[in-house]
């Protein structure tokens, strides 16, 4: 099952169809490249062919993500004059400033990185070696406050200033005509205040694998680890959250009708990885 998970990437070429628009990976540079390095360096480790070796050295030849991460991908895009490229702005046409972009899913990748680097390390410490496995954490650790107030209910849409480095709440915006709807969903026709928990299921697993290899981090990551874990309750086990009951349309109410699917899992990972580790 796992060569065969490298075998049919290859064989799609790293792309798939994502609702209504084809989703091509084989030149990202953050998480996603992370994920393939992993799951073709654990087919080459299975297998010695060397077709998954050479797949993987592709990867790592346009990566990016041991010391960048997606928020600071589109930092330094912006400030190459990019900016117009990121389709999710026109979500907020009229509410960005000049350094300004809207912020979707680009902190939550943090946890598909912190896990493949710690364990192509662990099978290949020459690809990642420890030093670069500790940047890697800090760097996507570092990013876990954008869009999170004190509250730890993160926000589903947020925007980040790159002058500044700070982020506020993306407005509510009226919903867009069907034609107009990015990537063909309903729920990204418009931005809004709700909130979302697959940021805290992400970080709390970040966080754990962090506090054992970083000196400088492991007693924050330690300590949000435990803030987050006291922080689940009947809202932030569930998917999405409509603080005021304004922020998601009754046609999209679903969103806030279910689990989320990754708090359980991640939960007891983080908390029985933490156990072991010695730290509650």
């Amino acid at each position: 099952m796992l060569v065969g998970f490298a075998d049919y990437w290859r064989k799609i070429d790293y792309c798939i169809m994502y609702v209504s628009v084809v989703w091509n990976n084989k030149f990202e540079e953050h998480s996603y490249n992370a994920i393939f390095m992993l799951i073709n360096l654990i087919a080459y480790h299975l297998t010695g062919d060397p077709t998954y070796k050479a797949e993987s050295d592709r990867f790592q030849g346009i990566s990016r993500w041991k010391t960048e991460t997606g928020v600071g991908g589109w930092k330094r895009k912006i400030l190459q004059g990019e900016r117009d490229e990121w389709r999710f702005n026109k979500l907020v046409e009229g509410h960005l400033g000049p350094k300004e972009f809207l912020c979707w899913q680009m902190t939550i990748h943090c946890k598909y990185t912190a896990v493949a680097a710690e364990i192509i390390h662990k099978l290949y410490p020459e690809v990642v070696s420890e030093i670069e496995l500790v940047t890697t954490l800090e760097t996507w650790w570092t990013t876990w406050h954008y869009g999170m107030d004190d509250d730890l209910l993160p926000y589903y849409f947020f925007i980040v200033d790159i002058e500044k480095d700070t982020w506020r709440p993306a407005p509510t915006t009226p919903k867009l005509p069907r034609d107009k709807w990015l990537m063909g969903k309903a729920s990204l026709s418009y931005t809004s205040t709700k909130r979302w928990t697959e940021p805290l299921c992400r970080f709390l697993v970040t966080s754990v694998i962090t506090a054992k290899y970083s000196k400088e981090l492991n007693k924050p990551s330690i300590d949000l680890a435990k803030r987050i874990m006291e922080s689940v309750d009947e809202i932030r086990i569930k998917w999405q959250h409509d603080p005021d009951g304004k922020q998601i349309y009754p046609s999209n109410a679903d969103l806030k009708s279910v689990l989320s699917s990754e708090m359980p899992a991640s939960y007891l990972a983080a908390f029985w990885r933490g156990r072991k580790q010695g730290y509650w």
